[in-house]
């Protein structure tokens, strides 16, 4: 399945509907980033397999929980965009959670 096929916003035509947003979080997680440099191969650019991500079984939830988990992720950056930008100006400088 190639990530265009995820990013439409349904997997497996309409069985499972979910938000890109949603998708981008999930992938963007500390444990999911953690479990797929595990399974990744290739020194330049490592990659996974297609094969790893069929047998991948994510627990989705309704779509309007995943729109209240994205108002929740989009609230909580744009304050530490806020709080990071401030200790910028005083001098000191944090990465991204």
């Amino acid at each position: 399945m190639s990530i265009c096929k995820i990013l439409g916003g349904s997997l497996f035509g309409s069985m499972i509907k979910f938000l890109p947003k949603f998708l981008l979080y999930l992938l963007n997680h500390h444990k999911t980033t953690e479990n797929l440099s595990h399974q990744s191969y290739g020194m330049r650019m490592p990659r996974v397999s297609e094969k790893h991500f069929e047998n991948v079984f994510v627990n989705l939830p309704p779509i309007p929980v995943q729109k209240q988990i994205i108002a929740k992720l989009d609230a909580f950056f744009r304050e530490y965009d806020i709080l990071k930008e401030k200790e910028k100006k005083k001098g000191r400088n944090y990465s991204r959670v």
